[in-house]
């Protein structure tokens, strides 16, 4: 186990790999912006998420006494760890692969070998997503998609869209979780807290959602087996994504 020189303002990361090549990069490069820990079994790994509760994992497949999967199903388990950002890293690079990691609850998938700036900008991205949850802003913008959280509306190219409460609650949680997979399971959860409803409820909320989102450059795709995901639509240029405090 390996922790950089604590710092209260950096944001933390678990790096669970039993290669060393792979851990060393990764610390070097992570090491000067994040306080980072590193396991190189599944068991220890595990031990370490529950007792620092890192802001986000880095995940090997192939590690001993426990796989990744296993690890990363464990910690989307527990009340603890269940809302980190885990990024599986894995050899096998097949959609197969890719839909079991999500389906084990991880938040993104990156294959090895792996280019260091794609895996740093992958983690940029989900830190900044936990910065935005802590400190949510007012106004936020994607593409031509826009929602506002004090009039509770959103609108695309400006034109509002007709939103029930509810539909805009479910709107406003794929914007803050985008481009992360959002499990059936947890969206029921995390919208509909102690409803007793099923999972063909989010279905038929996602659908009509999707509808009125239609001429969005923001869409939301169904990954089967896994969830949802709110992403850029294929062929668009969505690349903007800016907040305001007004």
């Amino acid at each position: 186990m390996t922790a950089a020189s604590p710092s209260a303002e950096k944001r933390s990361i678990l790096i669970i790999d039993d290669e060393q090549a792979h851990t060393g990069l990764l610390f070097e490069l992570l090491s000067d912006r994040y306080e980072i820990f590193t396991a190189n079994d599944g068991e220890t790994g595990i031990r370490l998420a529950l007792h620092h509760v890192p802001d986000l994992v880095l995940l090997d497949v192939r590690l001993p006494k426990q796989s990744g999967l296993a690890v990363c199903s464990s910690l989307r388990g527990s009340e603890e760890t269940r809302d980190i950002p885990i990024i599986i890293m894995t050899g096998h690079d097949n959609q197969e692969a890719r839909t079991m990691a999500y389906r084990m609850g991880a938040d993104d998938y990156v294959s090895k070998p792996f280019a260091l700036d794609e895996v740093l900008a992958r983690i940029e991205s989900k830190i900044r997503r936990l910065d935005e949850k802590q400190a949510p802003r007012q106004q936020v913008t994607l593409g031509n998609l826009t929602i506002d959280r004090a009039r509770m509306e959103a609108s695309v190219n400006g034109a509002t869209l007709m939103l029930s409460a509810l539909e805009f609650k479910l709107l406003e949680y794929f914007v803050e979780n985008r481009e992360q997979i959002l499990s059936r399971d947890r969206i029921l959860e995390d919208i509909w807290k102690n409803a007793v409803v099923t999972p063909r409820t989010v279905d038929t909320h996602v659908s009509f959602l999707r509808k009125k989102l239609a001429g969005s450059t923001y869409a939301i795709r169904t990954l089967y087996g896994a969830g949802y995901i709110l992403e850029p639509r294929e062929g668009s240029s969505a690349s903007d994504d800016s907040e305001d405090d007004s």
